[in-house]
């Protein structure tokens, strides 16, 4: 079967990378979305948050149990394990979803940097659209993306996107708490804007379509349960420091993202630039583990590869451009695509390739329950995107 390997004594990338490269992945570039989370949602959201890092690990986890499931072989991406448990139709399935979450990906946080951009040159007086800056975050984005073929080349970049996480968050608190404090509207629950707050935390979970590819270049996998704990858990916290501490300072004016609520200076500024920065880092990631899953089913002399990868891009440039109601397509994205990979499909490929059975009774409940959420997520995040966008 072609979409077997073995695991190569190649990969041989520390544990310490792996954790870079997945915290850097799952849409941390997002964290200044967060207060908007909150605003949408109300105070209850923080449990809602916890509540998806720790399903985002376990089904992690049961996909990468997918991946080992043919005795001494490796399924090679997440597709692979659904053609093995589902057959081709399995394959196509997962493949769309799969794709479809990366270039969406991919498109946003251009189009996210482009918004970024032209928020500074507005503040330094300099005249530059939004459609300029996108075609220039695409620009910083060919060439390492042309140049490295799978993820495990950019450890680089792994760690260079954590820093620039953490410079968001830290820099975001003291801006928040450095604003003017007034009398805002705070909700334990806002039931309104509760399924738009569920989508757009899809979005910002939805980074498992490339788990597969962080653990093929671990030197010792069976610690991936461990990194990939370590690194959800510190997804979650950097999410809720700079969700409530967003929320108490702007309550429900909290914007989407909260960098617009800040006054304008040099170190509003640095901080869109940082972002940026790191959104145009997680682009790479993105479209690094779509071409390389693609090219692993092509075989494509080094010129028409690097060709297809300039394709590629302009192509979700393009779509960067043209994209209107960034924010609700943010929602509509992740309500579409990250239920059914981050919560629906590891359980059903789970179940078909190691049985029901032999597992552990609390594994059956989180089973359950992530099917539930997933099923709840997309419906919910799909109707309060669609109305948003009307």
């Amino acid at each position: 079967m072609d979409v077997l390997h073995k695991k190569s004594e190649a990969d041989d990338g520390s544990d310490i990378a792996a954790y870079f490269a997945i915290t850097s992945t799952v849409s941390v570039g997002c964290a200044p979305s967060m207060a908007n989370v909150f605003a949408l949602g109300g105070w209850a959201m923080c449990g809602v948050v916890g509540l998806f890092g720790v399903v985002t690990w376990y089904t992690g986890v049961l996909l990468l149990e997918c991946i080992y499931a043919v005795p001494g072989k490796r399924l090679n991406s997440y597709a692979a394990a659904g053609e093995a448990a589902f057959g081709v139709s399995g394959r196509v399935v997962v493949q769309g979803f799969s794709n479809f979450s990366l270039l969406s990906f991919a498109a946003l946080f251009i189009k996210f940097s482009a918004i970024n951009f032209t928020q500074v040159s507005v503040w330094l007086g300099v005249d530059m659209t939004e459609t300029a800056w996108a075609w220039i975050s695409g620009g910083v984005v060919l060439v390492p993306y042309v140049a490295f073929r799978e993820l495990k080349e950019v450890g680089i970049f792994s760690v260079l996107g954590l820093l620039t996480v953490l410079v968001t968050v830290i820099m975001g608190i003291c801006l928040s708490l450095l604003s003017p404090i007034t009398k805002q509207l705070h909700r334990p629950l806002n039931w309104e804007g509760f399924p738009a707050a569920l989508g757009t935390l899809c979005f910002m979970f939805g980074g498992n379509v490339i788990f597969t590819h962080v653990e093929a270049g671990m030197k010792n996998p069976r610690r991936w349960s461990l990194v990939l704990g370590l690194a959800m858990a510190t997804v979650v916290v950097l999410y809720l420091l700079l969700g409530l501490v967003g929320y108490w300072v702007y309550g429900e004016e909290a914007i989407n993202p909260v960098t617009q609520n800040f006054q304008q200076g040099y170190a509003t500024s640095i901080l869109v630039v940082v972002v940026s920065l790191h959104l145009l880092v997680d682009t790479v990631f993105q479209l690094i583990s779509f071409s390389a899953e693609l090219e692993a089913q092509v075989c494509l002399p080094p010129h028409w590869r690097r060709a297809s990868r300039c394709l590629i891009l302009v192509l979700t440039t393009s779509a960067a451009v043209f994209i209107p109601h960034f924010g609700a397509f943010m929602a509509f994205a992740g309500a579409l695509g990250s239920p059914v990979m981050i919560f629906i499909a590891p359980v059903l490929l789970h179940t078909k390739l190691l049985g029901w059975r032999k597992r552990h009774p609390l594994s059956h409940i989180l089973s359950i329950a992530c099917i539930l959420l997933g099923t709840v997520g997309c419906i919910l995040g799909l109707k309060g995107a669609i109305q948003e966008m009307l």
